[in-house]
């Protein structure tokens, strides 16, 4: 998950890749705060702070909010 279809051209959107070559594996992981949510993503509401509704690290909602909407390629809406 993460690389591009093929995974020789870089990172997928919403994602951030290191290392790969011939005898290591690529590292990919979502970019928390991108406002783009993958699917390793509980919520990205556009920052990586607890103060839109997505808890820090994007990995849940904070209390008293609730979030949705959001795709890989638009962010969550969070109310309170």
């Amino acid at each position: 998950i993460g690389c591009k279809v093929g995974c020789k051209t870089g990172a997928a959107t919403g994602w951030t890749c290191t290392g790969g070559s011939n005898i290591t594996a690529t590292t990919c992981g979502a970019i928390c705060g991108d406002g783009l949510r993958t699917v390793a993503e509980v919520c990205d509401d556009g920052t990586n702070t607890n103060s839109k509704g997505c808890a820090l690290g994007c990995m849940g909602v904070m209390a008293g909010w609730y979030c949705s909407g959001g795709t890989p390629t638009t962010p969550d809406v969070c109310v309170t």
